[in-house]
């Protein structure tokens, strides 16, 4: 007989990722198809987008874009990340990381990036304080200047020690109004008023070398985001590409249980949200070894530090 208490950690974490994440991407590509048939403008790949201004907020110097005194980007070209919500394409989980094809990947990207718009107001007010614990004690490893992959709102922002340890963070999400409530949070929360901080859009799989230079970062943070991209490896590469020699790569993701019960459950309830992504098989692909993991919630959290040696 299966352990209740097995079941109600499983609902516990599926009703997480259903507060994390909006409409599964399969609805959110089908919404998008059908508004393409209303002569919706067509979608740009990566390649030929144009680059979109968007709020930020930070401390200037040197080589950081300017910002006005509402917190309006005035300098430096925008950047355009992955979101914070998994998604499957054609059944498919993105845990088994299948190759997408462009028009595919765009679409979703896309359908996510409007979705996250819209959620970004009221973002905080359901996520606020979830898994705190845990977000300090992984960013609190952070050091000299970071990158942080899936920033959102900035839930991690006030955990960062910019006193003694943190030189600057560079925050990159999909959505410009999850960066919009960031550059809020940094406006007005006076422990980040004055902290160096820059928040973007960006493609977490195709960061351009011009915006982030690789060997640049001494750490670079994921919490939560991972295991949601659409293309977890590329993903993993881009960080490989931006940590300097030496440099730390700190995850906090949802994963697929060591406990086979559970693992189970995350399977076949994630309701088009991938709460089962293999996270050290990931890691071991990439040829990337993990100097220190732990696991939480039975299992189906996992936090790790990855030592970059080049």
């Amino acid at each position: 007989m299966v352990n209740g208490y097995v079941f109600r950690s499983a609902r516990m974490l599926t009703d997480y990722a259903l507060h994390e994440g909006l409409p599964s991407s399969n609805t959110l590509v089908q919404q998008q198809h059908q508004r393409s048939l209303h002569n919706a403008p067509a979608l740009r790949t990566p390649q030929t987008r144009t680059r979109r201004r968007t709020t930020c907020a930070c401390q200037p110097k040197p080589t950081s874009p300017k910002c006005s005194s509402d917190g309006s980007s005035t300098g430096r070209r925008a950047l355009l990340l992955v979101p914070s919500i998994a998604w499957t394409v054609n059944g498919l989980s993105m845990g088994s990381s299948p190759a997408l094809a462009d028009e595919d990947r765009a679409s979703a990207i896309e359908a996510v990036r409007r979705e996250y718009d819209r959620f970004a107001p009221k973002y905080d007010a359901e996520n606020a304080g979830k898994f705190d614990d845990l977000r300090k004690q992984l960013v609190g490893q952070a050091y000299g200047d970071v990158l942080e992959i899936g920033v959102g709102t900035g839930l991690n922002l006030p955990f960062y020690d910019y006193f003694d340890k943190v030189r600057s963070v560079t925050g990159v999400d999909i959505s410009r109004g999850m960066i919009i409530e960031g550059s809020k949070k940094k406006a007005f929360d006076p422990l980040l008023r004055d902290a160096r901080i820059q928040l973007f859009q960006e493609d977490a799989a195709q960061l351009p070398q011009d915006d982030v230079p690789s060997a640049s970062y001494d750490s670079i943070v994921s919490t939560f985001s991972l295991g949601v991209m659409p293309d977890p490896p590329a993903v993993l590469k881009e960080m490989v590409r931006a940590v300097k020699p030496g440099g730390k790569i700190l995850l906090l993701e949802q994963t697929r249980s060591d406990n086979p019960l559970l693992g189970a459950y995350q399977s076949v309830s994630s309701k088009g949200r991938n709460l089962d992504l293999d996270i050290p098989a990931l890691l071991e692909q990439a040829g990337l070894q993990s100097a220190s993991v732990q696991r939480y919630n039975n299992g189906s959290i996992l936090m790790a530090e990855v030592q970059v040696s080049k």
